[in-house]
């Protein structure tokens, strides 16, 4: 940087580090003026508090950009065009040459995300790679779609294959200009989303399961251009992404003036204090107290801001401890042993318990199992240290209606638990009930723990995988069934009584599955727990009991073809 004395800053760029930096101009009373290339960036920055006058909005080339410089009387230029903009820098760049004014490029912060995932994250070189590898993989996968976060500009390269078109759906800058080019490209409707960042993971993932999508395209556009979020969100929504990798600066040689946006504020801090020193001498004295009151000030704020939201945080804890805490726990197959560790804090903490009378009775089990152990963690404080309460509540019931009714009718109960059989995820009656006390208990903190399903138990049981297994309820309700099992696929029952494992063995009898493999199992984790494994015929004869499941691996499937599957 040369040793003249900086008096006005010319800012490139419409990006949010451009913004920042006008903005920190505009406070730190030091002169600029900014350059943007569309009335949509010079509309974001009169939204921010920069006011007209300061702002040219309009794309130029090097020779108008020399004449914007020498016409605004501006004696070092900023660069905070977007990463991707090479051919914009480089116009800038001979602008200043032209002119001798001082240049500084503004790097933007890289992101820290460096999957080595390559089945999740693939890195590409350019946009027409991106297209090619994208247009590969939807021809690959008809059912697919894809989400675009590239930008307007290079749409067209995406746009070739004109049969995709219809999966593919792009996200960029709500402007007439960003939405006239997606439809040039072919891009109508419902396949444009106009919007401004930042976006959050959370609006990102809200995007990704809106459209669908199993490949998120999208560049290395650093911390300030949301990648991060969008890449962790991609990978919580198990979409795929293509990655675009940033270009090297200056053709890949390190940029000698390229500096963060906090180095160059402290940049222009100095440069306004040696010019203050320059054309003040007698006013140095003074701005050194000045500063020094400043940064007491400061301190003074920070350290009763500290206070306040510690304070706050308090407040917040004594808020939460008058508000009931409504627990749906799933207890698992039915025994002490299928419930999880936050379960038995949850049981030891309750104060009611809501359910049906078997599980209302394990609960009560487990709740004096655990008064005698000495393994489990220490008791929260408002429980007795022999892990029993003065008393317990109970509602017996399995309706959501009467739960609500009770629950409304005791207001004093702050912690009940409301027990499931299973896993509160698998065929339970967890979701009615918590839409209900979600509607009728806005204020109530809701906690949902899972517990040990039939199925992960079962499948355990009898040693088999269950990831790719059709799961059935017959729980008073009636499923469509190809008792033919032409997709060669396991299959997992939950019966309502004896007569329904008949009518299976009955249905695979008739569709000549007898060579059918049949697991069932009574009265899972139970001491009376009984599992059996035998043909459709040899259990047409049998006798169980009412809690039942059973597993069926279809005839005909060797071992070698159930690898294949």
């Amino acid at each position: 940087m040369n040793k003249q004395t900086i008096k006005k800053i010319g800012i490139f760029g419409g990006t949010q580090e451009g913004r920042l930096l006008a903005e920190f101009c505009r406070d730190e009373d030091i002169d600029f003026a900014v350059s943007v290339a569309t009335a949509y960036g010079e509309q974001i920055l009169e939204n921010t508090a920069i006011w007209g006058g300061k702002i040219h909005a309009g794309r130029m080339n090097a020779q108008e950009m020399a004449q914007w410089i020498t016409r605004e009387a501006i004696t070092a230029v900023v660069d905070a065009t977007h990463p991707f903009a090479r051919a914009v820098s480089k116009e800038i760049r001979s602008a200043c040459i032209i002119t001798k004014t001082e240049y500084l490029r503004l790097l933007r912060e890289e992101t820290e995300e460096k999957s080595s995932d390559a089945f999740f994250l693939s890195w590409v070189s350019s946009f027409e790679e991106a297209a090619a590898r994208l247009k590969q993989e939807l021809l690959c996968s008809p059912e697919k779609k894809a989400l675009l976060t590239v930008g307007s500009k290079e749409l067209a390269c995406f746009a070739a294959e004109k049969a995709l078109l219809p999966r593919i759906f792009v996200r960029v800058l709500p402007s007439v200009e960003a939405i006239k080019t997606c439809q040039d490209a072919g891009f109508y409707g419902k396949q444009i989303i106009a919007m401004q960042g930042p976006f959050s993971t959370e609006l990102n993932k809200a995007l990704i399961r809106t459209v669908q999508a199993s490949f998120l395209v999208t560049k290395e556009s650093g911390k300030t251009g949301g990648f991060e979020e969008k890449i962790r969100a991609a990978r919580e929504c198990g979409c795929q992404v293509i990655a675009i990798k940033r270009p090297k600066e200056h053709g890949g040689e390190e940029d000698e003036h390229g500096k963060s946006l906090e180095e160059i504020k402290q940049w222009l801090s100095k440069e306004k204090h040696r010019k203050n020193n320059t054309e003040h001498p007698q006013e140095s004295a003074e701005y050194i107290q000045k500063t020094k009151e400043h940064i007491q000030k400061t301190t003074k704020n920070i350290q009763k801001t500290t206070e306040n939201i510690q304070k706050t945080a308090e407040c917040i804890q004594k808020i939460k401890e008058l508000l009931p805490e409504i627990t749906l726990l799933g207890i698992g197959t039915g025994s002490t042993g299928q419930i999880t560790l936050d379960g038995l804090r949850a049981i030891l903490r309750a104060d009611a318990f809501l359910g049906a009378s078997r599980m209302i009775e394990s609960a009560k089990t487990m709740r004096r199992l655990l008064s005698d152990s000495k393994s489990i963690p220490p008791c929260p404080p408002d429980i007795h240290p022999d892990g029993k309460q003065e008393s317990i509540a109970e509602c017996i019931t399995y309706k959501k209606e009467e739960m609500l009714s009770w629950l409304m009718k005791h207001p004093k109960i702050k912690h009940p638990v409301i027990l499931f059989s299973g896993d509160t995820g698998f065929y339970s009656g967890t979701k009615g009930v918590y839409e209900l006390l979600r509607a009728e208990f806005p204020s109530a903190l809701l906690c949902l723990l899972p517990g040990i399903s039939s199925l992960s138990y079962f499948a355990a049981k009898i040693g088999r995988p269950w990831e790719n297994t059709e799961t059935v309820s017959f729980h008073g309700r009636e499923e469509i069934i190809d008792w033919t099992f032409a997709d060669k696929k396991e299959r997992f029952f939950l019966l309502d009584g004896e007569e329904r494992l008949y009518q299976i063995c009955q249905n695979l009898l008739k569709n000549h599955q007898e060579n059918a493999t049949l697991w069932v199992g009574e009265n899972l984790s139970y001491p009376t727990e009984k599992i059996i494994c035998g043909s459709p015929e040899k259990l047409l004869n049998m006798h169980f009991e009412k809690l039942l499941v059973v597993w069926v691996r279809p005839g005909g499937v060797s071992e070698e073809a159930e690898k294949l599957l």
